[in-house]
C-alpha cells in the first residue's frame, strides 16, 4: 500500500467501504491503516496517525495512577466523561499501543480499575468517530502500489452505501499428507470481466486434449507463484472456499515457506499469515486488503442442519448436485483424486473446478455474502467476524455509551463476584389464547 512520490491530486469527497483495518507502530507511533473499495470501483488505502491510543481510569484513582508513570511515557488528561455509574474519569494516552497495554496491565495488578484498555486501536478508531464500515472520505489522494488511491489523514464521516464486492473461490488438491500441492482451481465473480473466471492450474506437461481453462506449470513452485500472481491480478475483495481457513490456506502457506517463496495474496507488500483461534471457527487468515470468508464457517450460521458438513453433503442439499468424484469401498478420496490426476486429466480438472463452483453457488443460493455484508454495515464488525453476536453487541453498546460521554469497563472490571453467568427467566406455563405475543430473544448475550 506504499504511496508513490507524486503530487497529491485535488481534494474530493467519495463514499467508501472499509474492508480491512489494522494498526502498526510506525516511527514510534501507533498508526491506523485501512484498505477498501470506493464507490467508483477503485481500491484505496488510508493511513492515519493523528490519534494517540488511550484508555481511562477513575478520577479518584488519578493520584495512584500517577505513581506508576515514572517508567512509562504516558500522559494523563482531564476528561468530561464518566463511568456508567457516574464517576468522573481521566484519560491515559500514549503514542504506542504496546506500551499502553503494559501500563494498563500494571495498573490492574495494583488494583486500579481501567476502562476500555482492552479495545483494539482499530475498533477505538471507528467508535471514536461514530463509524461502522461505510464512510465518506474527504481529502487529497495519491496513486498507490497495490491500490488505486492512497489517502493520508483524511476526514471521515459515516455514510450509507452497500458496495459490490468481488469474490474469488479457491480450492487446492494435494497428496494425502498435504506435503505437495498439484492443483489449484479459481472461480471468481464480480463486475468486471477479469473478475469472472473459472480456471484451473496444475503441475504437469500440457496436452492437446487439455481444457481451455487449464494452465500447466512445470513445478510446484511455479504453480504456487502463478496462483499468487493470478489472485493479485484478479484483485478480489473476498477469498472463500470450503474449510479454506483451516486447510487450503495454511497448506499453501507451508508450501510457499518450503520453497522460500513469499506467501502474499493481498494488496500490500505484507505476507499473509494464519491466526489461530482458541475455539472452532475462531481461527482466521490475515490477507492484507482482503477478507477471508470460509464458506464452511458461514454455512454453520444458517438455521439449516445437514447430515454432516462436508462440501458434497451440503451441496447436494442446497444445489441438488455434489462432487464429481466419489471414493469406492477399497480406496479413499486421496487415492481416487491422485489416480485421476495421473490417469484422467479431464475428470481430475472437472472435479477440482467443481469444488470451487459448488462453493460459489452455495454462497449465492443462500445469500451468505450479502447477509454478511449487511451485518457488517449494521454492526461495524469486519466481514470475517460479522456473525459474532457478543462482539457486535459490544461495538454497538460502546458506540451508544460514547454518544452519552460514558466509558465502558475493561473486561473483568466492575463485575459482581459470582460464579458463572446468570440464567434466563423461564416463565411458568399459562395455557390459553392470547391476542398479542411478544418474544424477545437476545442471542448469545451470556458469556
Amino acid at each position: 500500500m506504499a504511496q508513490k512520490a507524486r503530487k497529491p491530486k485535488s481534494e474530493d469527497t467519495v463514499r467508501a467501504f472499509l474492508l480491512h483495518l489494522y494498526h502498526r507502530e510506525h516511527r514510534g507511533k501507533t498508526t491506523i491503516y485501512a484498505i477498501g473499495k470506493l464507490e467508483s470501483g477503485e481500491t484505496f488505502g488510508l493511513v492515519d496517525d493523528r490519534d494517540r491510543p488511550a484508555f481511562f481510569v477513575r478520577a479518584s484513582d488519578q493520584v495512584e495512577t500517577q505513581k506508576h508513570t515514572s517508567s512509562f511515557p504516558v500522559a494523563l488528561e482531564d476528561s468530561t466523561w464518566t463511568t456508567m455509574d457516574g464517576e468522573p474519569v481521566v484519560k491515559v494516552s500514549c503514542d504506542r499501543t504496546s506500551v499502553l497495554r503494559k501500563f494498563a496491565d500494571l495498573l490492574a495488578q495494583n488494583g486500579i480499575r481501567t476502562y476500555e484498555a482492552d479495545v483494539t486501536p482499530t475498533r477505538q478508531y471507528l467508535i471514536n468517530r461514530g463509524l461502522r464500515r461505510t464512510v465518506r472520505i474527504t481529502g487529497p489522494h495519491r496513486s498507490g502500489t497495490g491500490v488505486d488511491r492512497v489517502y493520508i489523514n483524511p476526514e471521515l464521516e459515516p455514510a450509507d452505501w452497500e458496495p459490490k464486492l468481488v469474490v474469488l473461490a479457491l480450492d487446492i488438491e494435494t497428496n494425502r499428507e498435504a506435503t505437495e500441492v498439484f492443483a489449484v482451481s479459481l472461480v471468481g465473480t464480480g463486475p468486471k470481466r477479469k473478475h469472472r473466471t473459472e480456471e484451473i492450474h496444475i503441475v504437469g506437461k500440457p496436452s492437446r486434449k487439455d481444457p481451455k481453462n487449464l494452465t500447466c506449470h512445470a513445478t510446484e513452485p511455479d504453480l504456487l507463484q502463478a496462483v499468487a500472481d493470478r489472485i493479485r491480478e484478479m484483485d478480489p475483495d473476498i477469498l472463500t472456499g470450503w474449510n479454506l481457513v483451516d486447510f487450503d490456506l495454511p497448506v499453501l502457506q507451508r508450501r510457499f515457506d518450503a520453497h522460500r517463496l513469499q506467501f502474499n495474496l493481498g494488496r500490500t507488500r505484507d505476507e499473509s499469515w494464519y491466526r489461530e483461534g482458541k475455539t472452532w471457527g475462531g481461527s482466521g487468515m490475515v490477507v492484507h486488503g482482503r477478507q477471508v470468508m470460509d464458506a464452511l464457517h458461514l454455512i454453520r450460521t444458517t438455521l439449516q442442519r445437514y447430515e454432516d458438513l462436508r462440501l458434497g453433503t451440503v451441496a447436494k442439499a442446497i444445489l441438488g448436485r455434489g462432487k464429481t468424484l466419489q471414493a469406492g469401498d477399497e480406496e479413499g478420496m486421496p487415492e481416487v483424486i491422485a489416480k485421476a490426476y495421473r490417469e484422467d486429466r479431464q475428470t481430475f480438472c472437472e472435479y477440482c473446478l467443481e469444488d470451487s463452483r459448488l462453493v460459489r453457488d452455495i454462497l449465492k443460493a443462500e445469500g451468505l455474502i450479502e447477509l454478511s455484508l449487511r451485518r457488517s454495515l449494521l454492526t461495524g464488525l469486519p466481514l470475517d467476524r460479522a456473525w459474532g453476536s457478543v462482539a457486535a453487541f459490544e461495538f454497538l453498546y460502546m458506540t451508544e455509551l460514547h454518544k452519552r460521554q460514558m466509558v465502558a469497563p475493561t473486561v473483568g472490571v466492575d463485575q459482581p463476584d459470582q460464579v458463572g453467568a446468570p440464567g434466563g427467566l423461564v416463565m411458568a406455563l399459562q395455557s390459553g389464547l392470547y391476542r398479542n405475543v411478544l418474544v424477545f430473544d437476545f442471542k448469545s448475550l451470556y458469556p
